[in-house]
């Protein structure tokens, strides 16, 4: 089963929903967030909301298991152009653009299923984290906000330790 979760950017560029199908939970996240800042996105203090949430999309296809140069070349033995699963279909759907808006609607309209709810912006020269759990599915229907629980608010780099830390214990 997979782990699901809706991660808003939030920036002067406006705020960018963006639903990832699997690898939701919080050290998943921490994981590919880590990756879209090591691999894709400008380096801190530079910060666009846009851009991140493009770098998380291209980080979020390749999968959160992916933490060195060696794994990388796995990953695209297996999914790059000439990969055995890009014939078949590739790493397609798995992360992808959500309608804009308040995230919590959004959630509930496009994204129900969700387990996990993440906000990612940038104070003075560092990331910051929330992260919420919650149930946005009543029934199968969209029946509006139904509850969230913060469970995280703070720099990225102490998410990061956090997730890792409550993974291993």
């Amino acid at each position: 089963m997979s782990t699901r979760a809706l991660y808003t950017f939030k920036g002067n560029e406006g705020d960018w929903n963006v639903y990832k199908h699997h690898d939701g939970y919080v050290s998943g996240a921490a994981r590919t967030i880590k990756m879209a800042m090591d691999l894709f996105a400008w380096p801190l203090p530079r910060y666009e909301s846009d851009a991140f949430a493009t770098a998380f999309i291209a980080a979020g296809k390749m999968g959160s298991w992916i933490e060195t140069k060696e794994q990388l070349l796995e990953w695209w033995a297996d999914y790059g152009v000439n990969g055995q699963y890009k014939k078949h279909g590739g790493n397609g759907g798995g992360v992808r653009m959500m309608p804009q808006g308040d995230p919590t609607l959004v959630a509930c309209k496009n994204c129900s299923d969700i387990e996990y709810r993440y906000e990612v912006w940038q104070a003075k020269t560092k990331l910051h984290v929330k992260a919420f759990t919650g149930n946005w599915w009543v029934d199968n229907k969209y029946t509006g906000p139904v509850g969230e629980n913060l469970i995280f608010n703070g720099t990225f780099d102490d998410f990061y330790a956090d997730a890792l830390k409550k993974e291993a214990a």
